[in-house]
């Protein structure tokens, strides 16, 4: 991860707003639906952690857009967030890593579960970074 080189131009409020509308929908779908399959849980466990990542990426999308609105531009970088904020997404990111962990567990073997993680963990590391 290297937020601070990360350049959003083309990223307007309207569009992140418009594909947190779409995940919450998709979120209601699953939500109602009913697999009849061997692996449906395990299916539903998946798509439910694949639309809990894809709101994330739209809260910091939505964070970095909100903090560069006032300077015209758009850079992402974790360190100009508030630290209520970037408090916030480490919460969320504790729940969908734990949500990752299920989804796995429940079709993978659980030893490679650890070097899986750890991409959630330096995440993690990133949105505790104080300068």
């Amino acid at each position: 991860l290297r937020p601070e080189q990360t350049a959003l131009p083309h990223i307007t409020m309207e569009a992140v707003q418009l594909a947190m509308r779409e995940v919450r929908h998709c979120q209601g779908v699953l939500a109602g639906l009913q697999l009849c399959c061997a692996h449906s849980t395990a299916i539903v466990a998946e798509l439910s952690f694949i639309l809990e990542l894809f709101m994330f990426v739209s809260r910091v999308c939505r964070c970095f857009v909100g903090v560069g609105a006032s300077g015209g531009t758009v850079a992402a970088s974790y360190n100009k967030l508030p630290l209520i904020t970037r408090t916030d997404l480490a919460n969320r990111l504790i729940k969908i890593g734990q949500l990752f962990q299920e989804a796995w567990v429940s079709r993978h073997r659980r030893g490679a579960l650890e070097a899986s993680s750890m991409l959630f963990s330096r995440a993690l590391n990133t949105l505790h970074y104080e300068k």
